[in-house]
């Protein structure tokens, strides 16, 4: 494996080194298990200075810490209703045994992530993605075209609460705004 670059672009950011953890992932690629006992990896360096940048950050360095991508809110918003728009969970108690089995359920505990979830499925019946009757939980019509689109739940909210209060004749120009 030889990583030429160990910085990467972002227009936001500007050029920012590549994370510990990532070259360490792309360096353990060096080998082929079946037919390799080892593998040789190579992180390019313009000169000397650079070289024990390199060795003392991706060589010597501890990897970043790992954190779950479900703590973020709009991500939790949609795994859920994609949850319960596919019958894949169909009550409170199923979304927390899924939930508990994940990393994050793993990091933050079984309080921290029912209470989560308590908030996420309030947000979603409140907008009328979700329904519930007698302790089943149903995705609407809303909520499954949301969850098909893929969109953060809060967006298609935010969506149809502009389109609904748009009058017809401004309804292109506001769409453009809106999005």
């Amino acid at each position: 494996v030889i990583v030429r670059d160990y910085r990467r672009y972002d227009p936001n950011f500007g050029s920012y080194p590549i994370p510990i953890l990532e070259i360490k992932q792309m360096l353990g690629r060096a080998g082929r298990p079946k037919y390799d006992t080892q593998g040789d990896a190579i992180v390019i360096a313009k000169n000397d200075m650079e070289a024990l940048q390199v060795l003392d950050r991706y060589i010597r360095g501890e990897p970043e810490e790992i954190t779950s991508k479900l703590a973020s809110e709009s991500i939790l918003r949609m795994h859920r209703l994609s949850l319960i728009a596919t019958s894949f969970a169909t009550s409170k108690n199923e979304l927390l045994e899924f939930i508990e089995k994940t990393f994050f359920g793993f990091q933050y505990g079984t309080e921290t992530v029912a209470n989560i979830i308590d908030q996420v499925l309030e947000f979603l019946e409140k907008e009328e993605l979700i329904q519930s009757k007698s302790g089943r939980i149903y995705a609407t019509e809303f909520g499954k075209i949301v969850s098909r689109l893929y969109i953060d739940p809060l967006s298609a909210v935010i969506f149809k609460k502009a389109i609904s209060k748009a009058k017809l004749d401004d309804l292109t120009i506001g769409l453009l705004h809106l999005i």
